[in-house]
């Protein structure tokens, strides 16, 4: 049996919650702790996926242009590649080079020329995330 295709759509973070909600019921004693934690969990799910969802719009509007033309079935690998590029070079700071090597091997076929242009894109599009101060010192 195939796996079910999963859509991002306005009932996603709502499913999500109501997913996490049944987990803390089960983890908290107190309703309330249970409700605050529920409340956490799906607001840093919800902020921490807004990005990925930019990057991923991104890399569509490259794909569905008439220079860059990839057919929908064959866009799976090019929205893997911008999202792992931009986590590995933009928010951690990889070597460019390095990252697009080991993606390029991992992913064999892509076209070059869309890879540049997605990644042209997300550098002019997306600014770099400031690191948290952790991450700083």
């Amino acid at each position: 049996m195939a796996a079910r295709k999963r859509n991002w759509n306005e009932g996603t973070p709502v499913r999500y919650k109501g997913k996490i909600a049944r987990v803390a019921r089960g983890v908290y004693i107190d309703p309330d702790d249970a409700k605050k934690a529920t409340e956490a969990q799906a607001d840093s799910w919800e902020r921490g996926s807004e990005i990925y969802k930019e990057v991923r719009k991104i890399a569509k509007n490259v794909m569905e242009s008439p220079d860059f033309a990839v057919p929908p079935a064959l866009r799976a690998p090019y929205y893997a590649f911008a999202q792992k590029y931009y986590r590995d070079v933009m928010v951690l700071g990889m070597d460019e080079g390095v990252v697009r090597a080991y993606l390029e091997a991992r992913m064999p076929g892509l076209d070059g020329a869309v890879l540049d242009e997605i990644i042209t894109r997300l550098k002019r599009e997306i600014p770099a995330p400031v690191p948290r101060a952790a991450e700083r010192a």
